[in-house]
């Protein structure tokens, strides 16, 4: 059975949790623009889903957080994608 064929919607599901996780990322950094763990997320998000904007959010994130592993993980994915 292929992903798209699963029982539990397989990859359009996945796709539309990954929009919402998305939106809710970029509300979070619009109402708290130094929330590190905002970009981190929206930037986990766009490496995933291959849209850009990766680069940008993580290094955002690094720079609110320098010393916060998850930053660097995001920079460090965002960086494998660019």
């Amino acid at each position: 059975m292929s992903a798209s064929t699963t029982p539990t919607g397989g990859s359009r599901a996945i796709r539309t949790d990954v929009e919402t996780g998305l939106s809710e990322a970029r509300q979070a950094v619009r109402l708290d623009p130094n929330l590190a763990v905002g970009y981190q997320v929206l930037s986990f998000g766009l490496s995933f889903a291959g849209y850009a904007g990766a680069m940008q959010a993580a290094r955002q994130a690094v720079e609110l957080n320098p010393n916060e592993p998850d930053s660097l993980m995001a920079l460090a994915k965002a960086s494998n994608q660019a």
